[in-house]
């Protein structure tokens, strides 16, 4: 009986598993043709075969991409009709590299069919460029046969050419008349970096360190540090302003920039404020003219207004697009947002003196840390930070919790104060905002509570660009209680009207 049922369950298993194979055959033969004697053919066979591509199976000899799709690995084909490659430039056809990029733009690695397909989708070829495919194109070239499954993968005839275009990068660079100051800035960061790994080390020098016949890369500070317009898998809407409005959008925000040095020739302040320009000048996605979204935010969450009534040129790039413009705008409150200088993160303390950094929550449920510094026994205890401010006026704030014991137990008579007060400058001993008590809140009834409400000190008006010591400084006395240093943020609010 034991015998029976397992041989009863075998057979069920087995039954299933043909039931499941069966199944899965059926789909495959009604999806692909399994059935077709098209399959027993390689891609090349079928466009070889094919009359009204015999122009670009001419190219895919010419290039050896027959050999490529003669073999057994899978590729998708977008296969060019004869009359769409009749106004194929000259300059291509008689080159053989760049024949040889032109025919790799039409192939990918694996088979893709428009079934199933219901939302484009970027694929890579295999030029190294990305296309975008839909059920009815590719790169906005229509598909005039779709789906053609043969052994080693899918054809589709195309109705036009994939010449393969330029990214966002070589864009730029390609400009010849427009946009030249933005280009010209631009191309004034690149800089040279040592590239160890195609070094080759010929020597050891009397320090023992290795000598190279060294090969240096040139980087971009643009792309490595704001956005990467080379990379051919991400897509970008990247704005090129035109010569004046460059100008006039640097003359904007080199008020907030003001320094006397220069580099290279070129006035520090305006090589700031062009910085803080084009940061805001690329957006991930692609946006099409005529479907403008009017506001943008940028990679550094700048909310930029756009206007396609300000496009003079589109420059459709294989990765994404390139607007030249004349006028962009934006809230300068989104460029010079309020700086926050964390009252646990100095950068140096009077006599190396150490600190404790409390975790707290508000009322609110927001946790926030905060430096306190007790029983330190040092008259006008410092601690300095260096906030990078603009040259503008700043509204200053700052935010002190006094709480547990810091504040006294219900029943005493007596607020024990510790002020303690902030400086800018190269001393801690200036004057600055002035001595002020740590705020807390004084409810009556000899009943205190900790205040978390910011509080305004002053105005700083900053008149030069960079970074500037601001000191915390403690009461001027050695008692206990009297002298403690508390802090959670000073904030400064740039007065921008």
């Amino acid at each position: 009986m034991k015998s029976f049922k397992i041989n009863f369950t075998l057979v069920l298993s087995v039954l299933f598993s043909c039931l499941i194979v069966t199944s899965c055959t059926d789909k495959w033969v009604e999806h692909n043709g399994a059935d077709n004697p098209l399959l027993g053919e390689t891609l090349f066979q079928q466009i070889s075969k094919n009359p009204e591509l015999s122009k670009f199976s001419e190219y895919l000899v010419k290039t050896e991409y027959d050999k490529v799709l003669s073999s057994s690995k899978l590729f998708t084909v977008w296969a060019p009709t004869n009359d769409a490659l009749a106004g194929l430039s000259q300059d291509i056809i008689n080159d053989d590299e760049k024949l040889e990029q032109f025919v790799a733009n039409h192939i990918s690695n694996q088979s893709y069919q428009t079934t199933g397909l219901n939302e484009p989708r970027r694929i890579k070829v295999l030029s190294g460029k990305y296309l975008t495919f839909s059920q009815s194109s590719i790169d906005e070239v229509s598909l005039a046969k779709s789906n053609q499954v043969v052994g080693n993968g899918v054809f589709h005839i195309i109705n036009g050419v994939l010449e393969p275009k330029q990214n966002a990068w070589e864009a730029l660079n390609g400009l010849t008349s427009i946009g030249l100051a933005q280009k010209a800035y631009l191309q004034s960061i690149n800089y040279e970096q040592f590239d160890q790994a195609r070094s080759t080390q010929t020597g050891i020098n009397a320090n023992g360190q290795p000598v190279y016949d060294s090969v240096f890369v040139v980087k971009n500070g643009f792309l490595q540090n704001v956005a990467d317009l080379t990379d051919e898998s991400k897509q970008y809407t990247f704005i090129v302003l035109t010569d004046q409005a460059f100008e006039d959008q640097q003359n904007k925000l080199s008020k907030f920039y003001k320094l006397t040095t220069t580099t290279t020739g070129l006035d520090s302040t305006a090589r700031y404020a062009r910085a803080n320009l084009v940061k805001d000048l690329v957006f991930s996605g692609y946006y099409k003219a005529d479907a403008f979204p009017g506001v943008v935010y940028s990679r550094d969450s700048v909310k930029v207004n756009l206007n396609a009534a300000n496009i003079v040129e589109t420059h459709k790039v294989s990765n994404g697009v390139v607007y030249v413009m004349d006028n962009i705008s934006y809230d300068l409150a989104d460029k010079f947002r309020p700086i926050m200088v964390q009252g646990e993160r100095p950068i140096a303390a009077l006599n190396n003196r150490a600190y404790t950094v409390r975790t707290r929550k508000d009322p609110f449920g927001v946790i926030f840390n905060d430096i306190l510094v007790e029983n330190h026994g040092i008259n006008a205890l410092w601690y300095q930070y260096r906030p990078v401010l603009n040259s503008v006026t700043y509204n200053v704030y700052w935010r002190i919790v006094r709480d547990f014991t810091l504040v006294p137990a219900v029943g005493q008579t007596s607020l024990v104060n510790f002020p303690q007060k902030i400086v800018f400058g190269a001393l801690p001993t200036a004057a600055g905002f002035g001595y002020k008590p740590a705020p807390v809140i004084n409810e009556g009834n000899n009943k205190f509570s900790p205040d978390y409400e910011e509080k305004l000190l002053g105005q700083l008006v900053v008149d030069k660009y960079g970074s500037m010591s601001m000191y915390l400084v403690g009461n001027t006395v050695t008692t206990n209680a009297q002298n403690t240093i508390l802090l959670d943020y000073v904030k400064l609010v740039p007065v921008l009207n």
